[in-house]
């Protein structure tokens, strides 16, 4: 059976055919834009996770150092952990 006597026995013009192809090569389009714009939108999220990342990584290191060198004062003065804890009043 040809294509005519195909579309003319399901009661359709080839007019049909060309505006659906138009209609999902725009649907097509549509999709690809959309997906386009949710890569975009993650790379953004990823990038911004990664500097707060980064950022967070930065303060834990310097607060290691300090407790470092917290830990190395209070050993080389000979100062209890309970006694640096403890209010300054309650030292007395």
């Amino acid at each position: 059976m040809a294509g005519g006597e195909w579309l003319r026995t399901n009661g359709l013009h080839s007019e049909h055919l060309t505006l659906w192809e138009q209609e999902l090569g725009n649907l097509m389009t549509d999709k690809q834009d959309n997906l386009k714009s949710e890569v975009r939108d993650l790379k953004k999220q990823v990038k911004d996770l990664e500097k707060e990342l980064n950022r967070k990584e930065k303060a834990m290191a310097e607060v290691v150092a300090l407790l470092v060198l917290k830990k190395k004062l209070d050993s080389k003065y000979g100062v209890d952990e309970e006694d640096s804890t403890a209010p300054s009043s309650d030292r007395n």
